[in-house]
């Protein structure tokens, strides 16, 4: 009798184990010439999601001097990870957080226009309650200038609500013919 009950609790366990989503710290990608910004920790982003009125919309920062931003694509079904890094010397960099494949390519100068000016016409909206997705794909955006620094973290729900629609669509396609 004790002996298929704990077999029932040792198959349990293992699969609690396996299924845990605990954070895993992702190796953070390296290119020669560009730094890296490390990934924005959750008391950054809840200060920013907590703030003001929901409605409220808030200019991203200008892309002038020297800026960057930074873009992760975690989860869905495939539980994929990829990160966009572009420099305000238009290097793109493109990291396969699973595989750990990086390439490096240059934004052509239609491309960095087209950047320029979406930034510059984006407002993001402050979501008050964030939808609930179990497979949806994660974006955390950053966008730091020389003075400057706006975090955000969204799923593929809330990302169009948010008014970052139209930026999240145009580096996801950055990141689209790399892999």
């Amino acid at each position: 009798m004790r002996k298929p009950a704990f077999l029932i609790v040792l198959i349990s366990i293992i699969i609690l184990v396996s299924c845990n989503n605990l954070p895993v710290k992702p190796p953070t990608p390296t290119l020669q010439g560009v730094e890296i910004l490390p990934r924005a920790t959750s008391t950054e982003l809840t200060t920013i999601e907590t703030q003001g009125n929901p409605t409220q919309e808030k200019l991203l920062p200008a892309l002038t001097g020297l800026w960057q931003i930074r873009l992760e694509r975690s989860g869905g079904i495939a539980g994929i990870g990829k990160l966009l890094v572009i420099s305000s010397d238009g290097k793109l960099l493109l990291n396969d957080i699973r595989t750990n494949k990086t390439s490096e390519n240059q934004l052509s100068e239609d491309q960095t226009k087209q950047l320029v000016n979406l930034l510059a016409t984006v407002r993001y909206r402050l979501i008050s309650t964030p939808s609930i997705c179990a497979d949806c794909f994660i974006y955390d955006l950053e966008i730091t200038n020389e003075t400057e620094k706006f975090q955000v973290t969204l799923n593929q729900l809330d990302f169009g609500n948010a008014g970052l629609g139209s930026l999240i669509d145009f580096l996801t396609e950055l990141i689209a013919p790399s892999y």
